[in-house]
């Protein structure tokens, strides 16, 4: 509904006093009268809106449009006019929340600083003086002026500011009570908690009451820093903690108590989403004032360490260096004492065992539960961390070999530093060597690659010749352990060594499958990491196994290339390839690909006719080689290939015969096909090497020219 000019001007003159009732119902009007599911922009919406069904009481319709005017010129609008009614709506209800004071029209404007003022007073007299300067400039130029002056000068300003922030105040009050259901004052924001507060929630809360009661008119944005509440916290003495801990603890008890009197189907325990109420340092504190006995070190090398402690931190030794001195002296030591270790470590274990379960018998039940969780916990760790050293071998099993050249380079060298210096770690032996196999040249790298190479041979025969010895029984679990040998058991060219693309200079990549034992000790929570990562890379060799496999039909003929541009890239691949057999398959396309752009509009075209006629022979061949099937056949075949059936029900509507693609868009490659384009070479280029070709093809165009 629109109105006129005339009409506006008269509801603008007409003064009547709109309370915050009659605004709220006034929003609730416009909410209930727009149409359901109306999206269109914010003006079209305000201008087909029907103002006759929004007018109440002695508010006329133009009144009510006037009104909204009004109320709309803060909120900002690039939104439809339900979402924009909503938002004034939430802010007419609370303004304190969050930013809806700035949306409020009634909500009292602040005062304006000192150094504010005087910009107001003197902005014109500055901007014609300097008027080449920006508003930032000048801003920056009578800030630096109005500091500048006198205080006598500065007190003129300063009495206005005065005087407009007691208005302020006076006003703020009086919106507070019209508005009582808004937000409360801050200060009183942490009496009412519903949920237990930590330990050093407690004493936050109680310190904050008490800095307030001795500092009435101090900010609240202060009050954090003034209490010190970390530093205070920390330097806090253990009894003290200990007070706050067992509040906690009981405030605790008491919420879950409501909690099962209201909710009995939650069995009294808290929600999933809330943290721990007591920290790990906070629990260690309780337990060892409830007397629960300290564990003691799994092994006698971490007591020997626990008890080097004293001594190392008494001479003065780096914490950094700690670990290396105790594994020093423990190798130093004789075989006796070392197991005179041991023994007290077993000792300490029983001892523990028995204090614990007299501790558990003083606690209640759910303490009870707790305790025996974690122990549970850790015991599933250690033993994941005990089983990630131990490997299943067979009797007579044929030791695996290294699979790469640099890995032999590696073992060599690293076997002949271990004998010339035992104390050195892997890691310092390993930093050693791997400079020395980069100085090496082409020939002697490709001489270790060899030798892997003959080392893995050597070994799928002795594989095969040892698996044969077995039963049927050791053989089935043999092969249950050890999945990944099936395939150099069932197809020993295909096995080992037969992966494709992986030359012996990648020595950032060390055969991590080997059966050695590392030294070095490593954390219970590294273990589990690597362990989760082995689990990740078995899932996916596993997928990765399964993407090569397909179910080929005798017979089936070869799908040729879809489009110009990949029969092109084909027949150059070809040409590298029979010229130099050492180039991977990404940079033969880094290679080819700048030609491709380089070739004239007809040549593409003729590339592009070539792909239809192979594709028009591959419809026929196909057709033909369907029909020469049994029907149970066809329906396998198709239920393996279910997009082939719209080549063989229509073929002038199957291969090709999407419109819109053309033959220089090499750009957007064809992804909408199955998985048989993995068998085609063009394909797999363009799937796994085409990503990486527009970060290379710039730095081989010469090398492209001149091939």
């Amino acid at each position: 509904m629109d109105f006129t000019e005339e009409e506006e001007m008269e509801t603008s003159c007409e003064k009547q006093a709109w309370g915050r009732e009659d605004l709220i119902k006034l929003l609730h009007g416009i909410k209930e009268n727009i149409p359901k599911g109306d999206m269109s922009i914010y003006t079209k919406g305000e201008r087909t809106l029907k103002w006759d069904k929004v007018a109440f009481g002695s508010y006329s319709p133009q009144m009510c449009h006037q009104k909204w005017k009004e109320l709309s010129k803060k909120v900002r609008k690039i939104r439809s006019l339900t979402e924009l009614v909503t938002e004034a709506e939430v802010a007419f209800e609370n303004p304190f929340q969050g930013k809806n004071w700035r949306i409020h029209p009634d909500f009292p404007r602040r005062p304006t600083p000192p150094n504010s003022i005087f910009f107001r007073e003197n902005h014109e007299t500055f901007e014609k003086q300097q008027p080449e300067m920006t508003t930032s400039e000048l801003f920056k130029l009578i800030r630096g002026k109005y500091n500048e002056l006198p205080e006598h000068e500065k007190a003129k300003y300063v009495a206005t500011f005065q005087k407009e922030k007691e208005m302020y105040e006076k006003s703020m009050r009086k919106f507070r009570k019209e508005y009582s259901g808004g937000k409360k004052v801050r200060r009183d924001c942490l009496k009412n908690m519903s949920e237990p507060l930590t330990p050093h929630g407690l004493w936050y809360r109680h310190e904050r009451r008490i800095f307030l009661q001795a500092n009435p008119d101090k900010k609240v944005d202060c009050i954090r820093q003034s209490i010190e509440q970390k530093t205070r916290w920390s330097k806090l003495p253990d009894k003290e903690k200990l007070k706050w801990i067992n509040r906690s603890l009981e405030q605790q008890t008491q919420y879950e108590e409501e909690e099962m009197e209201e909710h009995p189907e939650n069995n009294g325990s808290r929600k999933a989403k809330h943290k721990p109420l007591l920290r790990h340092s906070a629990r260690l504190l309780k337990d060892l004032a409830d007397g629960k006995p300290d564990k003691p070190p799994s092994k006698g090398y971490n007591l020997f360490c626990k008890e080097q402690k004293a001594t190392i931190q008494g001479e003065r030794v780096p914490n950094t260096q700690y670990l290396m001195i105790c594994s020093q002296r423990w190798k130093a030591m004789t075989q006796s004492k070392k197991e005179a270790y041991q023994r007290r470590c077993d000792k300490l274990k029983k001892e523990y065992v028995v204090n614990l379960n007299r501790f558990l018998c003083t606690v209640t039940d759910k303490e009870q539960q707790r305790i025996l969780l974690e122990n549970r916990k850790r015991m599933q760790t250690s033993k994941l961390v005990a089983q990630k050293g131990k490997k299943n071998t067979f009797q007579g099993e044929p030791k695996k070999p290294p699979r790469w050249g640099h890995t032999v380079f590696y073992s060599e060298k690293m076997a002949e530093l271990r004998a010339k210096s035992n104390h050195l770690s892997s890691r310092k032996c390993m930093a050693m060597v791997s400079p020395l196999w980069k100085k090496l040249a082409q020939k002697e790298q490709e001489h270790y690659q060899r030798t892997a190479q003959e080392r893995a041979r050597e070994y799928q025969v002795e594989l095969r010749s040892w698996f044969n010895t077995m039963s049927t029984k050791e053989q089935a679990k043999y092969l249950d352990q050890n999945p990944n040998k099936l395939k150099i058991l069932d197809n020993p060219e295909q096995g080992y060594m037969a992966k494709k693309g992986r030359t012996s200079d990648s020595e950032d990549h060390i055969d991590t499958s080997s059966d050695e034992d590392d030294s070095e000790t490593v954390t219970d929570k590294e273990q589990q990491r690597i362990l989760l990562e082995n689990r990740k890379r078995m899932q996916t060799s596993k997928l990765v196994a399964q993407k090569g496999k397909k179910n080929m039909f005798q017979g089936e003929p070869k799908k040729p290339p879809r489009w110009g541009h990949t029969v092109f890239y084909s027949e150059k691949m070809a040409e590298l390839r029979a010229k130099s057999n050492h180039l991977s398959s990404r940079k033969c396309m880094a290679m080819v690909s700048p030609l491709w752009k380089k070739l004239a509009q007809k040549e593409q075209e003729h590339y592009q006719r070539t792909a239809q006629e192979r594709a028009r022979e591959y419809q026929v061949e196909l057709r033909s080689w369907f029909n020469t099937m049994s029907t149970k056949e066809q329906s396998k075949y198709l239920d393996q290939n279910p997009n082939k059936l719209k080549i063989l029900n229509n073929p002038e509507q199957g291969y090709m015969a999407k419109k819109g693609r053309t033959s220089d868009s090499e750009d957007h490659i064809d992804t909408s096909s199955d998985e048989d384009d993995s068998e085609d070479d063009e394909h797999m280029m363009e799937k796994e090497n085409w990503s990486g070709c527009s970060s290379i093809s710039s730095s081989s165009e010469e090398d492209s020219d001149t091939e």
